[in-house]
């Protein structure tokens, strides 16, 4: 009976562990001199629309209809990139790059590239304007209705971060380890603390104290920054308490731990980073040029968030609309967007940029927090269907094999008598086979024998 043999485990467990999308894949999009120019264009539109917003009055209707029509453009160039002509389109042609350098070259591949998304918009634009922006009743709507989005924005960077992020972490082996865990949550709450207090301090020491000797600080410095630290600590110290019955189901196996742990450290450390963002425009506003170049790197951030968390659960399902391909587009759209949202808050709240990107960071810190228990939970939930999974094909396994083992009741066992009676069929002595008869010879054969000699 032959028994087919499985691929090896190890084998098997690579091929898992072998992101569909990872973050090597995504960076590779990104910096992909094909589509590069598309971020060049994201950045100079972006700025220059922010900047003409801020500094002109009444431009607000004229600019937010740009940043929406840009947005719906890109997005429509992303669903049409499953088309042949248009994926070439909109990308380079890197084959010449070096024969053909030189900003005249650059400036004619980008126009090109730009030409397909830059004629949508326009169109989309255009149709608005002349069909439901004909009334001046309504020339105010692209507006607020970019407002109104900055909310669903900065709940929209915590719900990225937390796709991105957490099938990042679980996509390694050991976060699918199910052997039993700690059991206890002593160990995991103390390196949580140690390692996000940490954390606020480095910040505090380098945005609060400007990388010096705190010693030379006066009191109201210490008093601002120590007191981020400690509010960050009350903060963690209460999620852990409020956390405590997920984390104790998550110490049953190894893998969840370690999930659990290092979602755990990576979700606050990013919460952090907010709440360090939100305190520094409320209590130590930074200057205007400062809080340009933050904002604009935490936007480049988001946009990246975005794009890895739609196109890695879009290669994950098969889907046409979000694909590793179209992911850049889809990031762009997201990117002009977000930035038209907070040109638009920041023009018709009239609390400035520092106010409006406060308690955009508050937003985006609590709706992660909101975020953390249903992701531990979740992948306890998956862990375990998991380990229940291997159980029952261990034990069909075993099941299936134990029949072979055991000999069948119906056929008696063989006496040694009928062993030996049944050995002379695979050839025997002439005399062994009937010992109750005289053997004599033949006369062929003496005829054979003299044909020998």
């Amino acid at each position: 009976m032959e028994v087919e043999q499985s691929a090896p485990d190890d084998i098997v467990g690579d091929e898992e562990d072998e992101p569909l999308f990872g973050l090597r894949d995504l960076l590779g999009t990104l910096l992909d001199r094909q589509t590069l120019p598309h971020v060049l264009l994201l950045t100079l539109l972006s700025s220059g629309l922010f900047a003409l917003t801020s500094l002109t009055d009444g431009a607000y209707e004229l600019t937010s209809l740009a940043f929406l029509s840009l947005s719906l453009g890109y997005a429509l160039t992303a669903v049409l990139t499953r088309f042949g002509f248009v994926h070439d389109w909109v990308r380079t042609d890197t084959s010449g790059l070096e024969t053909s350098g030189g900003v005249k070259g650059l400036a004619l591949r980008s126009l090109k590239v730009w030409s397909l998304p830059l004629l949508l918009s326009a169109l989309i634009g255009g149709m608005a304007k002349g069909t439901v922006l004909t009334d001046d009743a309504y020339a105010t709507w692209p507006a607020l209705g970019l407002a109104g989005l900055f909310i669903v924005w900065s709940a929209g960077q915590a719900g990225s971060f937390r796709t991105a992020c957490s099938s990042w972490l679980a996509g390694s082996r050991k976060a699918r380890d199910s052997r039993p865990g700690p059991g206890s949550v002593g160990g995991m709450f103390t390196t949580h603390m140690l390692a996000l207090l940490l954390l606020a301090g480095a910040l505090a020491f380098m945005f609060g104290y400007g990388a010096r000797d705190p010693a030379g600080a006066d009191l109201d410095t210490h008093l601002r920054w120590v007191g981020f630290v400690l509010v960050v600590g009350l903060i963690q110290f209460g999620i852990l308490r409020w956390l405590r019955s997920h984390y104790e189901a998550a110490a049953v196996r190894k893998g969840s731990a370690r999930f659990a742990l290092r979602w755990g450290i990576v979700a606050q450390a990013f919460v952090t980073w907010h709440m360090l963002s939100a305190w520094r425009r409320f209590i130590d506003p930074p200057s205007a040029m400062a809080q340009l170049l933050e904002e604009s790197i935490l936007m480049m951030f988001a946009v990246v968030m975005a794009i890895w968390a739609l196109s890695s659960r879009g290669v994950k399902k098969g889907s046409k609309l979000f694909s590793s391909e179209n992911a850049l587009f889809w990031g762009l759209a997201f990117g002009f967007g977000y930035a038209g949202s907070i040109a638009m808050i920041t023009r018709l709240s009239g609390g400035g940029l520092a106010t409006t990107m406060g308690f955009g960071h508050l937003v985006t810190a609590g709706a992660l927090i909101l975020m953390h228990p249903a992701v531990i939970t979740s992948h306890n939930s998956l862990l375990a269907t998991t380990s229940e999974e291997d159980e029952d094909e261990v034990g069909s396994d075993r099941t299936s094999q134990e029949p072979a083992s055991v000999e069948p009741e119906s056929e008696p066992e063989e006496s040694q008598d009928e062993v030996e009676l049944a050995e002379p069929e695979l050839g025997s002595w002439p005399e062994d086979e009937d010992e109750g008869e005289d053997w004599e010879l033949d006369e062929s054969d003496f005829d054979e024998l003299e044909l020998l000699d």
